[in-house]
């Protein structure tokens, strides 16, 4: 009989033990989403900025990007 109990403990334990386990997992997944998110965030931003500071090249662009189509295809 103490052998059943030992090993209901020991199964309690290890089940303890991967829930434990997978919490931190998903843990460190979040984190890794939030950094990631973070980091696009910024991009995004300084994008935004540089346009928004080079507003006058604006026309430029345009025409550029439809040069680039035309010599594309």
């Amino acid at each position: 009989m103490a052998l059943l109990e030992a090993l209901v403990a020991l199964l309690l334990l290890a089940c303890a033990i991967l829930s434990a386990l997978w919490l931190r997992q998903l843990g460190l997944q979040a984190q890794r989403q939030q950094v990631n998110l973070s980091i696009a965030m910024g991009l995004a931003q300084d994008t935004a900025e540089r346009m928004r500071l080079n507003a006058v090249q604006t026309s430029a662009y345009s025409r550029n990007s439809k040069a680039c189509a035309t010599n594309s295809a």
